[in-house]
């Protein structure tokens, strides 16, 4: 009867206000009627007064009491199944002490550990576990086998499976990046980079950014890749360049895939490859090149600077790459050993 008779107001009707109480005499909730009531759970008040809820009413003054404790119950599973108010203290592992007369709380769980009132997790709702539960054969006989068994030797074997698909992946990956990078058709329109310039020590505080110009003799064409290759050599690779749009034309990202191909080594007779994917183009030091412990490391710029002396500890960054409809770009950052040192550019350009 209580929810029939908690009704919006009425338009052009005159509103009586009533608290309901519980039976402790507790008011639950503030009620509006368009007429007068008469019932022992529904005390007259003069306003629409929410502050009373969880006060408790003096049926001999008639006086709306403050209570001073508030108490979510809790079920076997720690489920709030009742918010009552207390006119003293107890102490109870069942009934948690909460601030104010809270009816939202009904039906949340009391985590222990966090102290916090919240959704039951699906561990606390659950009816059963599998560290009980038998397993069936195909032909619904026992099969005297513990489900959580089954459950944990079933992940092992996926997990398994998942180790060799990516251990096959990897392989065939390794496999892709040895093949002789040799036959680029497909493509739109190829170009040459030249550059042969001294460094400056400007561009040790600024960067030289180099832009080199293409006609795909495609009106409107944005290249979805550009690649580069070392024309002499036999065209060896030495990165795709992707730029992202979105629908609307700006540019979503941009990222390199370079296939780095290091300098032989006095240890070695073979070039040491690395493959190194999706490298973010915005960022500088895409490429770098040096000399450190007796070793040159170099992963790409050996294309656009030329290499370095054995004694120079100097580096060079290649990054920032971009281009639009008719040109490509790219930033070189130098370190200050290498001012003094010439670029020495001799590239070919895919657009696609």
């Amino acid at each position: 009867m209580k929810e029939d008779l908690n009704k919006n107001e009425t338009m052009g009707l005159t509103m009586h206000y009533y608290a309901y109480l519980n039976d402790q005499d507790v008011v639950e909730t503030i009620v509006s009627l368009p007429s007068t009531i008469s019932d022992p759970k529904y005390i007259a008040i003069s306003t629409n007064d929410q502050s009373l809820i969880g006060k408790k009413y003096n049926r001999q003054t008639g006086e709306f009491e403050d209570i001073m404790f508030y108490y979510a119950i809790l079920d076997e599973k720690d489920i709030v199944i009742e918010v009552v108010a207390l006119e003293s203290m107890v102490t109870d592992e069942k009934k948690i002490e909460i601030s104010t007369y809270d009816q939202s709380l009904v039906g949340k769980w009391y985590d222990r550990k966090n102290k916090i009132f919240c959704a039951p997790p699906i561990h606390v709702l659950a009816k059963l576990n599998s560290g009980q539960i038998n397993t069936l054969k195909a032909d619904g006989s026992p099969e005297d086998k513990w489900l959580h068994t089954e459950l944990a030797e079933l992940r092992t074997q996926i997990s398994e499976k998942d180790n060799v698909f990516y251990t096959e992946l990897g392989k065939l990956r390794t496999q892709i990046s040895e093949v002789e990078r040799g036959n680029f058709g497909g493509y739109k329109t190829k170009f040459k980079l030249r550059d042969n310039q001294e460094i400056t020590s400007g561009w040790v505080d600024n960067g030289k950014r180099l832009t080199f110009n293409f006609d795909s003799g495609i009106s409107g064409y944005f290249p979805k890749m550009i690649r580069l290759v070392e024309e002499f050599n036999g065209d060896r690779f030495v990165a795709d360049i992707y730029i992202v749009r979105n629908p609307d034309g700006t540019v979503k990202r941009s990222y390199v895939d370079a296939d780095y191909i290091g300098n032989l080594s006095s240890e070695a007779n073979t070039l040491k490859r690395q493959l190194y994917h999706d490298k973010d183009a915005d960022r500088y030091n895409v490429f770098e090149v040096g000399y450190d412990r007796g070793k040159y490391y170099n992963q790409g710029a050996q294309y656009f600077v030329q290499r370095l002396d054995h004694l120079s500890a100097g580096q060079v960054e290649i990054g920032k790459f971009s281009y639009n409809e008719n040109s490509i770009s790219f930033t070189i950052m130098p370190s200050s050993e290498m001012v003094g040192i010439y670029t020495a550019i001799s590239l070919r350009g895919y657009v696609y």
